[in-house]
């Protein structure tokens, strides 16, 4: 069982990832829907997760439904220096469409400013998945440019969508 809330939300809450939340990690960010959205190329073991959680530029947290988890969001790439970092998440297959990425995300975003003053977050978004664009639309990220052919995915090059959010909403 995850660990206390460190962000609540009405639907969803932030707990931080210990130890024992990476075998759910590793269990569905080697699954194929997210594998493919995420930019991981190869299967994943604990020691991998575990090095992403510890990197000291960057922050996970587990997002959790009445306790149970559902899926991650993180910040990396964090630079204090500039005010600024890069959103990640995703939730589980058969958790998708109840609005929880949408509550996740902002609930990152208030932390982002408020407890580590960033002022601008950035999230790119492979080509085709719509679902993750309109999160962050929703959320207040704008559309800032194409990255042609950013990713090589399941056998072809694909563009990404660059997003970013600014503290100020310009």
């Amino acid at each position: 069982m995850p660990g206390p809330a460190f962000r609540e939300g009405e639907q969803v809450e932030l707990r931080p990832v210990e130890p024992n939340d990476y075998d759910f990690l590793v269990s569905n960010a080697n699954t194929r829907d997210i594998r493919l959205v995420t930019d991981t190329n190869r299967p994943l073991i604990r020691d991998d997760v575990a090095g992403l959680v510890e990197a000291d530029d960057s922050v996970h947290f587990l997002v959790c439904v009445d306790g149970d988890p559902v899926g991650t969001v993180w910040l990396f790439h964090e630079t204090a220096l500039h005010g600024r970092a890069e959103v990640g998440y995703w939730i589980t297959a058969g958790e998708r469409g109840e609005g929880y990425a949408t509550e996740a995300v902002t609930l990152l975003t208030e932390y982002a400013t408020a407890e580590r003053r960033l002022r601008r977050l950035l999230a790119r978004v492979f080509e085709g998945n719509d679902a993750s664009k309109r999160v962050l639309e929703t959320v207040g990220f704008k559309q800032e440019g194409t990255l042609r052919e950013h990713y090589y995915v399941d056998g072809e090059f694909l563009d990404a969508t660059l997003y970013g959010w600014v503290a100020d909403g310009s």
